[in-house]
């Protein structure tokens, strides 16, 4: 605090998080006041600082200020605006004046930013009370240039005035630099009183704007800056955007868009605009409600807590809060009133910050609970297994998963109008318990209530809603299979980022999600330009556009959203003067193109030739961290990255499937959930005694132990004596590996970690050094296998293959391609005579060594390799055919023959990934890779950001 001698002034220097607005949780910075000239300013080292002297004459109450703001993530302790606060010293009415301007540090000038001047009372801490704005200008395309405003206000003693400075990006450039005055006025001033929480919501427009372009299939979606997409800027760049991508929709991210009046000229080019928000400026509005979660030790999460993600973020909201929904319900109204298509709800996810299933405290959240518990709840309305639609409730949606919804009785409760979620234990929490299993349903079960409701309030509004999840995970409280049969959900948009290894888990497991859409909805995808969406791309240029080629047909994604686009409030050419910037619209110009063009060309997966079961990872003890179902395929203990390395053709599926009437007759089953249910396993051994699956192959460790009925975990030799198998001791276990029934055929020779089981009372089928290794018992007359290993052990990998591969021949699947070790292909088919197949090295899935654990740009996803090196791949076609083909992007084309076994033989030298468009050789084939060709030339066309020829 500072005093001017006379003791008639104030001054102290405060931060803050940008979006925070309760005066209590600012930081009050440390200052050094030189007593001779009045000045004062921060001591502590980097941004965000300031410093504040006497402007002439101290009689004058005029003062001079430097200060330099910063973005939350850069500054210390998180806090990135700087509040400088003086102190009324008397009551009347007072002339506040202040004029700014950016400086900038050096010949680059600065970003720009904000000031915002608020009037707090002694006794309230809502810091909404607004004098006035000014937006600071930037100074790096113009000198610096002045802004002022000035307003008499009535005040009282000891009322203390803000001036709020944000910069616009970071403040890495800026200088914001100015004078400010607070001068006794006469006459009466204006009362400023603290804004009404609710106005910091959209405000619903009584009548409703017409002409917005519909939501449709196929469009690349553009994330964008909701202010720079309705300002002067925007519309150089999208009518670009649009000239290499026709089908074009944009994503505009903002709260209040009632303020941003939509330009005209997206509806010229018949461009649908969702507006997305998730809640950040409502802030105001959730702490009046008391909507932010409590978690379990009891923390109020509205406050920014050490160690505790998104807290003091609207991430940090209570779902079922009726202030959310409220909230959420005002944005699609306003949003599609206002004349956009819909609206979206971005990361739309529980509360993780505070650990897995640890935040669902907020009294409404439990008073749903409740109610969920009770079924006196309004559930959700869904479409299962092409059935009508009908309302669900908590306990038609515990059923589809775990066969029954225990009684309160077996939580310990008399009703369940006693039940709370589990509090913070005093010693170390249990690595299971049945209430942690109980909640992360009731959490689910929440979250789709919610997405029901937005999507059945944008329908009543005449637009649409887009749905995405951040991805489907226990902690994220998603659940995607369900929403997909959300008739009201008309956008369901799943985000894939980082390592491409995605790939695995979206060809192979990614359909199972999608199975219950039915039109018009549609199911999309959602990729970052960098982390966040605002950082560094991942990717190379080349390697963008093949991740969203091949995630759209792996996924048979109906839209793709790229975000975001680089820069607020810049021109084109202010965007592509700046590297970083540059480097971002090119990525995002490279997943539209790779869009646009595999929805060209329409290529779905191979039809897979087995099912394989694992546990989906959205409630405990199945998902206990980070390993998103649909991105990866080594969860324990399924075969499933071996096979899918071996090129093996599957169908991922949870195991709630075997439950339920989805279609699974006729095929093979491999069986690995990481702990199966009893209501799973019972209708597996249902199904192999009825002939609706003809073979089974189970993972003996995920039958260790078993979630009951009850949703307690009992060992599975309790459950089904005949088919458990005891636990050996862990070791390593080598040898020949022989199948023993018949020939005596050598598999492999094999070397094995974990442990092993034992055969039971099985006959043996498989061994590893003399050692059974699978066993075999029969389900009236249909095999079902066991495997006393883990399968799933990237040490195992070769022998899971060899075990599997034999097991797999016994009803005649075999591999559809192969690849050197480390390197993955899939396969995708395009009329009777197209195949597509993408092939990545060992390089380009390595995210820990190409990008150093933080990408940059020369430290990212490299699509050129050594001269020496690349990708190859054999394929099964035809014998003896020629076939003609194109690579993509390089643009290489050749013609090959398979052999007399059907084997063709593909590579492409140089790249780090490549997609192969095959077809058989002849006239008919030329003109299409002539057209396949040309897009080596219009790829390079689009990065470079140049208008179509």
């Amino acid at each position: 605090m500072m005093a001017a001698t006379d003791g008639t002034v104030a001054w102290s220097i405060h931060t803050s998080y940008r979006d925070n607005l309760d005066a209590r949780d600012f930081g009050e910075l440390a200052t050094r006041r030189d007593s001779v000239s009045g000045r004062m300013e921060t001591v502590a080292p980097g941004l965000p600082k300031a410093a504040i002297w006497p402007e002439g004459d101290r009689e004058k109450n005029a003062w001079n200020f430097r200060v330099r703001a910063e973005s939350d993530k850069s500054a210390k302790a998180g806090k990135g605006d700087l509040i400088l606060r003086w102190q009324t010293p008397a009551a009347g009415s007072w002339k506040l004046t202040l004029n700014v301007r950016n400086d900038g540090l050096d010949v680059k000038g600065g970003d720009g930013g904000r000031v915002i001047v608020t009037k707090l009372s002694q006794n309230e801490y809502n810091d909404t009370a607004s004098v006035f704005v000014l937006q600071i200008p930037s100074s790096k395309l113009q000198p610096p240039k002045d802004v002022s405003a000035e307003e008499v206000v009535k005040l009282q003693a000891g009322d203390r005035i803000h001036l709020r400075f944000s910069a616009k990006i970071d403040g890495y450039g800026d200088q914001f630099l100015g004078v400010f005055s607070a001068t006794p006025a006469t006459g009466s001033g204006r009362e400023i009183s603290p804004a009404d929480p609710a106005s910091s919501l959209p405000q619903v427009p009584s009548v409703k704007k017409t002409g917005a372009s519909p939501f449709r299939s196929g469009l690349f979606l553009l994330g964008v800056n909701g202010r720079w997409a309705c300002s002067p800027f925007a519309e150089e760049t999208v009518r670009l955007i649009h000239q290499h991508i026709p089908n074009l929709g944009v994503v505009m991210m903002m709260g209040r868009p009632e303020q941003f009046p939509r330009p005209e000229f997206y509806n010229a080019l018949g461009i649908p605009t969702i507006v997305q928000s998730i809640g950040r400026g409502w802030e105001p509005f959730f702490k009046a409600e008391g909507a932010y979660e409590i978690d379990w030790a009891g923390r109020d999460l509205s406050k920014k807590l050490p160690g505790v993600t998104l807290s003091g973020d609207a991430h940090a909201i209570s779902l079922p809060h009726p202030a959310t929904w409220r909230a959420f319900e005002q944005l699609s109204k306003t949003a599609i009133r206002s004349g956009h298509s819909g609206h979206g709800f971005p990361d739309m996810v529980w509360m993780w910050g505070a650990g897995r299933g640890r935040t669902g405290h907020n009294p409404a959240t439990i008073a749903a609970f409740r109610r969920d518990l009770l079924g006196t709840d309004e559930g959700f309305r869904a479409s299962l297994n092409g059935g009508p639609l009908k309302t669900m409730k908590l306990r038609d949606y515990a059923e589809y998963y775990l066969g029954n919804l225990p009684p309160p009785s077996a939580f310990g409760l008399k009703s369940w109008a006693d039940y709370e979620p589990m509090r913070r234990p005093a010693g170390k929490p249990p690595a299971y318990h049945p209430e942690y299993l109980l909640f992360d349903l009731l959490a689910h079960y929440e979250w789709l209530k919610l997405a029901d409701f937005l999507g059945q309030t944008a329908v009543d509004e005449g637009g649409s809603f887009q749905c995405m999840p951040n991805p489907e995970d226990v902690a994220n409280g998603c659940d995607f299979y369900f929403l997909n049969a959300l008739p009201s959900v008309r956008a369901s948009s799943e985000e894939y980022f980082q390592s491409v290894t995605y790939l695995d888990g979206a060809y192979y497991r990614f359909n199972y999600l999608t199975s219950e859409r039915r039109a018009p909805q549609e199911n999309g995808l959602v990729l970052e330009s960098g982390g966040g969406g605002n950082q560094w791309p991942y990717y190379d240029h080349e390697v963008a556009y093949l991740a969203a080629y091949e995630l759209t047909l792996a996924t048979s994604a109906s839209h793709l959203e790229g975000d975001f686009w680089p820069g607020s409030l810049l021109s084109l050419d202010g965007v592509l003067e700046n590297e970083a910037r540059r480097e971002r619209a090119k990525q995002l110009m490279a997943f539209g193109l790779g869009f646009s063009h595999a929805k060209e060309d329409a290529a779905n997966r191979v039809e897979p030739d087995f099912i394989s079961i694992s546990s989906r990872r959205i409630f405990r003890p199945w998902g206990t961290y980070w390993r998103p179902w649909q991105y990866r395929l080594d969860n324990f203990p399924a075969p499933d990255k071996p096979l899918a390395q071996g090129g093996y053709v599957f169908e991922g599926m949870g195991e709630e499937v075997l439950l339920n009437a989805k279609k699974v007759s006729g095929k093979p089953m491999l069986y690995s959930p990481s702990t199966a249910t009893a209501a799973g396993w019972t209708a597996l051994i249902s199904k192999l005694e009825t002939g609706e699956i003809p073979a089974a192959i189970v993972a003996a460790p995920g039958i260790e132990n078993v979630i009951d009925t009850d949703f307690q975990m009992r060992p599975f030799a309790e459950i089904a004596p005949r088919y458990a198998h005891k636990q050996r001791p862990d070791g390593v276990w080598s040898g020949r590996v022989l199948a023993v029934t018949g020939s005596n055929e050598l598999l492999a020779d094999g070397k094995l970690a974990g442990p092993l089981f034992d055969a039971g009372d099985a006959s043996v089928v498989i061994t590893l050094g003399g050692q059974p290794l699978v066993v075999r018992r029969m389900v009236k007359d249909r095999p079902l296998y066991s495997v006393l290993f883990d399968p799933s052990l990237p040490e195992n990998a070769p022998v899971t293959t060899a075990v599997y591969g034999h097991l797999l021949k016994q009803s005649g699947v075999i591999p559809h391609w192969t690849t050197p070790a480390d390197s993955y292909a899939r396969v995708y088919q395009s009329g009777a005579d197209n195949l597509v197949i993408g092939v990545q090295s060992a390089d380009v899935r390595d995210w820990a060594k190409q990008t150093q654990g933080r990408p940059s740009l020369t430290a990212r996803l490299a699509y050129a390799t050594k001269p020496e090196t690349g990708v190859t791949v054999r394929v099964k076609t035809q014998p003896d055919t020629l076939y003609s083909w194109v690579a993509l992007p390089s643009g290489k084309r050749d013609e090959t023959a398979s052999d007399k076994a059907g084997w063709l033989k593909l590579e492409a030298k140089g790249v780090s990934w490549q997609t192969f468009h095959v077809f058989p050789s002849g006239e008919a084939s030329r003109a299409k890779l002539d057209q396949l060709a040309k897009r080596t030339q219009s790829f390079q066309a689009a990065i470079a950001l140049t208008a179509s020829q």
